[in-house]
């Protein structure tokens, strides 16, 4: 059996790219499956402090600034909604993702809480503690 070298090396070749291409949609698929674990946790996160802040009885919005800005940061009013600047390191991108998810479900979250109290009434039981509809 007598093979070619060319033959040899393009078949080689060939294997070594089916491999790399394994791997890389792996390691991508690994990616996609962290970015959605970390997204369902960060909007878990802004959910929970915005019903938290509206049982307070703090009415608020974040905004997410760069922290290349430079101004100072101070929280201001927009109508009802005291807006909160929410800092970011512009070359971390991990960060800045789970910040920005965590900024949009709080703002809808939010404004959903203050257009419809009437949908999270609360209402004690005889422990005297608050359940949630």
């Amino acid at each position: 059996m007598n093979i070619p070298k060319a033959a040899l090396a393009i078949s080689s070749l060939l294997v070594m790219l089916f491999v790399c291409t394994s791997f890389l949609s792996f390691e991508l698929w690994q990616q996609h499956l962290w970015k959605e674990e970390v997204s369902g946790l960060a909007a878990y996160q802004g959910v929970i402090h915005a019903k938290e802040d509206f049982q307070q009885g703090t009415v608020g919005l974040f905004v997410l600034v760069d922290d290349r800005s430079g101004g100072s940061l101070s929280v201001s009013n927009d109508g009802p909604y005291r807006i909160q600047p929410i800092t970011w390191h512009p070359k971390n991108y991990p960060s800045r993702y789970v910040a920005e998810k965590v900024v949009e479900s709080y703002n809808r979250r939010m404004k959903s809480l203050h257009d419809h109290p009437e949908w999270y009434v609360a209402e004690t039981n005889a422990q005297g503690r608050i359940i949630w509809k």
